[in-house]
């Protein structure tokens, strides 16, 4: 049977991503990626945790989510057995924001914690709603201050351009049209280094699984006929 294994966002919990595993599992399952909270690791040191949770004895779908696109198209260069697919989710293959990377010594003293209304403008927008604020107020609160500047900080440095161009099965972006956090020239760079990439437009903020999870399990559900996967595959 095919499955969908599901990279999470910056907090690497998983639980901002357990009510669109519930949507999608209904056709195809889905396993959740955890990073542990109290580890302050690397893009590589986290990649092999996500690479250990890949399946050995299915084909599946590697769906890579913001923070964690970088993890998914490095596993996905490597070519491991059973992939048949890539998706990625408002995220990059470069920093998005690499004019900030000369301030990344600074992260030491800057606040992890914004203010809620922030976070509300930045990751949802006119999409948030009282459960998803709840959602996210809870995955922030088990991750240490110490691991979230690292993370970021690995954010600020990371590219994984090369590793794109070692991409061998189909790639699909899932766009958010109204994303603050990821500019649109994130999916032009992936499209300048796989040009056969199926960038998909849709309506949403940055928290694109959460706020608009019926469309992008849709999408998702259509890419993996496209690469021949279905539920009893």
């Amino acid at each position: 049977m095919s499955v969908a294994v599901l990279l999470p966002g910056l907090d690497g919990t998983g639980a901002l991503l357990e009510h669109f595993a519930e949507s999608l599992g209904y056709t195809l399952p889905v396993g959740i990626v955890r990073y542990p909270a109290d580890l302050a690791a690397s893009y590589a040191e986290l990649e092999e945790i996500a690479r250990a949770a890949l399946p050995t004895d299915k084909p599946y779908l590697l769906v890579g989510e913001s923070f964690s696109g970088p993890i998914a198209i490095s596993l996905a260069a490597k070519a491991p057995p059973g992939l048949r697919g890539l998706v990625l989710c408002t995220t990059f293959a470069r920093s998005p924001v690499p004019y900030l990377r000369p301030f990344s010594p600074f992260l030491q003293i800057a606040p992890t914690h914004l203010p809620a209304a922030v976070l509300r403008y930045l990751l949802l927008g006119r999409w948030a709603t009282p459960a998803i604020d709840r959602m996210l107020e809870a995955a922030l609160a088990e991750i240490s201050p110490e691991v979230l500047r690292k993370r970021v900080d690995e954010v600020l440095r990371v590219d994984v351009s090369a590793q794109l161009r070692a991409v061998r099965v189909p790639v699909m972006y899932l766009q958010a049209r109204q994303d603050r956090m990821i500019p649109a020239s994130a999916a032009e760079h992936l499209r300048r280094i796989v040009p056969s990439i199926d960038i998909v437009k849709i309506d949403g903020p940055h928290f694109l699984l959460q706020a608009a999870g019926e469309h992008c399990v849709e999408k998702i559900l259509d890419f993996a006929r496209r690469v021949g996967l279905s539920a009893g595959a």
